[in-house]
């Protein structure tokens, strides 16, 4: 039985995440099968073009995590995630771009833009969501649960 490039191998298991995510990548081909790949893994997914749509996205969407290629046709990388820092609750975010894409930054510069991981293309899919679901953790874990809230309160 054939499946397709982004369904999950027999091995791999479904992860329910209440996340949210937006992917920001000029390639069609590569921006709808990685959706439809994280979609299969239980995330919730939507998929842009470019920084500019990215930004317009990020108006109703309010995206959890940001995939984003720093090679954009409209809006470079530097310039959408120097934009997405700004705002009050910008959205944790996974570079994933071709080599070029990260030549001349450094690891200080993707700090302060926000930047939790960067995948260096090609990836696999599989990668990708277990960097998100890393990336998830850490932002969680920063996080007061609500029992550590009442906790204090009493």
């Amino acid at each position: 039985m054939s499946r397709l490039p982004y369904e999950l191998d027999p091995e791999e298991r479904p992860l329910p995440s209440a996340a949210r995510v937006l992917i920001v990548d000029p390639d069609v081909r590569f921006g709808l099968l990685l959706k439809g790949y994280l979609e299969s893994r239980g995330w919730t997914v939507d998929w842009v073009e470019d920084g500019r749509l990215a930004l317009q996205e990020w108006e109703t969407y309010r995206p959890d995590l940001l995939i984003a290629e720093l090679q954009g046709k409209d809006l470079d990388g530097f310039e959408l995630l120097e934009t997405l820092g700004r705002l009050p609750t910008p959205p944790a975010v996974v570079v994933c771009t071709r080599l070029a894409g990260v030549q001349g930054w450094t690891d200080g510069t993707f700090r302060e833009l926000g930047v939790r991981a960067v995948l260096v293309r090609p990836v696999r899919f599989p990668e990708v969501a277990r960097t998100l679901e890393e990336v998830m953790a850490q932002i969680t874990s920063t996080l007061p649960s609500i029992s550590a809230i009442v906790t204090k309160a009493v």
